[in-house]
């Protein structure tokens, strides 16, 4: 196999601690985790998935993967990696590097701006995301803060339901900016719904990386950001999975996948993407995780910008 891109933070990790032992944590159709002694999650993805922190993509699509075995033996080489006990080699010698970390270079858009993007947000999920998430609590927020919006008509279901009273009490806790009551409620919330991914901690990587963002562009405290992102971090241990562990790691540091971090800088600085299409790229991201995760960026800039 041949890598094609590999993440800064990834390359990064390697030149520091190549001596480390990898087993194989998980493998998937379009993706395989990897896990070294210390608990450090990394991940293997098809060519047709967005370049995530701490990942690599090869070239080709899910063929690639097939020979791969549970629980294989990975040892890391100055040029790849090689599978002990199905005999492959990966190849990352030739792969370009990117960073996967949240950047605001350009013009900041005025609020005006950002509430057209926000609305066309709001459409693209009203119409495609998926609701077997906890998706349908999007109209929770805008009855909170009093928008009088047409409502998305979403159909709720039971994680929705279980969850809808703890939910606006966090939304109450982060209009306050009151990040440390938003942790004294993790208990009822990390950890919750459909995926390797839970809805309710995707909904936190996007609320975290938004108002990351926003500190980044002064609107908010850097330092309280950081302590907020960290704590939720820390809750996590042993509370979610492991995939999802990693990922609150990765956002605590303002790392995320590819096209999650452009349409968070979408809203906030001037660039020349296609939101739309970032925005529908992101939702065909796992089966719920997309729009969990749009629904914690909505949130975060609702309760931001009305």
């Amino acid at each position: 196999m041949n890598a094609i891109r590999i993440s800064k933070e990834l390359k990064d990790h390697f030149a520091r601690s190549r001596s480390n032992k990898y087993v194989v944590h998980s493998i998937f159709k379009e993706a395989i985790n990897l896990m070294d002694d210390s608990g450090e999650l990394i991940t293997l993805l098809t060519e047709n998935k967005d370049l995530a922190p701490m990942s690599v993509v090869i070239a080709g699509r899910s063929s690639s993967f097939r020979n791969v075995l549970a629980n294989d033996e990975v040892e890391i080489t100055t040029s790849g990696m090689t599978f002990v006990h199905s005999q492959m080699q990966l190849d990352f010698s030739n792969a370009s590097v990117t960073p996967c970390v949240l950047m605001l270079k350009g013009k900041g858009l005025h609020l005006e701006e950002q509430i057209t993007k926000l609305n066309l947000l709001r459409d693209i999920l009203c119409e495609r995301g998926e609701t077997s998430g906890i998706l349908p609590l999007l109209d929770s927020v805008e009855r909170y803060k009093g928008l009088g919006l047409k409502t998305c008509g979403l159909r709720m279901n039971t994680y929705c339901e279980f969850i809808q009273e703890v939910f606006v009490e966090i939304l109450k806790c982060l209009d306050r900016k009151a990040f440390n009551e938003v942790v004294d409620w993790l208990p009822k919330f990390i950890g919750f719904g459909p995926g390797l991914t839970p809805s309710t901690d995707d909904f936190l990587t996007g609320v975290i990386l938004t108002y990351i963002a926003s500190a980044m562009m002064g609107e908010d405290s850097m330092e309280a950001t950081e302590d907020f992102a960290q704590n939720v971090y820390r809750f996590s241990i042993n509370r979610t999975t492991k995939v999802s562990e990693t990922m609150l790691k990765q956002v605590a540091l303002g790392r995320a996948s590819e096209n999650h971090l452009k349409v968070v800088q979408s809203l906030f600085i001037s660039n020349n993407l296609n939101f739309e299409f970032l925005v529908k790229r992101v939702l065909a991201n796992g089966a719920t995780s997309g729009a969990d995760f749009l629904l914690g960026v909505y949130c975060a800039m609702v309760l931001s910008k009305y």
